[in-house]
């Protein structure tokens, strides 16, 4: 079984639980998924309420705005078009906020994503997982992929905004 890691802060940064109950044939994905998350989140750690609402140029949002995202892209695509769930996402609000949310409220609103993801996936057999298609056609392990790509994509922005606001920063 693949796990998945969910975030909690602590005094000296954030602790990780960790849920084993993901279908095998998910671990490629589920690990990839875990680290694009994790990298996320150590990207985003120690930021003022204010750097998290900055943004660095017109046209570029904010971390806030992309924490946003992910959370409802995550939910779009797995809890949505995997688990069928109601969809609840305004994604130009995502965009469009301009403060409202701290860190914490944020990193919560990941946390949920995680855990709608995990609740998702271990409701699948192996036989789901080859056979679903969402009502729009897509396969599970294009859904992963995709969600993978695009926390990937997001990633790179965030440590970009992370390097113009707290110039030495290195993610790895």
């Amino acid at each position: 079984m693949a796990y998945y890691q969910i975030a909690r802060p602590e005094p000296d940064g954030w602790g990780w639980d960790r849920a084993d109950d993901v279908p095998a044939g998910l671990v490629w994905v589920v690990s990839s998924l875990n680290r694009m998350r994790r990298n996320v989140l150590d990207c985003v750690e120690g930021l003022t309420h204010e750097e998290v609402w900055t943004r660095i140029g017109p046209d570029v949002c904010a971390v806030g705005n992309l924490l946003l995202h992910l959370r409802g892209s995550e939910h779009q695509w797995i809890g949505h078009k995997i688990g069928g769930r109601p969809l609840e996402r305004d994604r130009d609000a995502e965009f469009a906020a301009r403060g409202g949310y701290d860190l914490s409220t944020l990193v919560e609103g990941l946390n949920a994503a995680a855990g709608e993801t995990r609740e998702v996936l271990a409701s699948l057999d192996e036989a789901a997982v080859q056979k679903h298609r969402s009502a729009d056609g897509f396969s599970i392990p294009f859904i992963l992929h995709y969600t993978n790509q695009h926390y990937s994509l997001h990633l790179g922005q965030l440590v970009m905004i992370r390097e113009y606001l707290s110039p030495g920063f290195r993610l790895y």
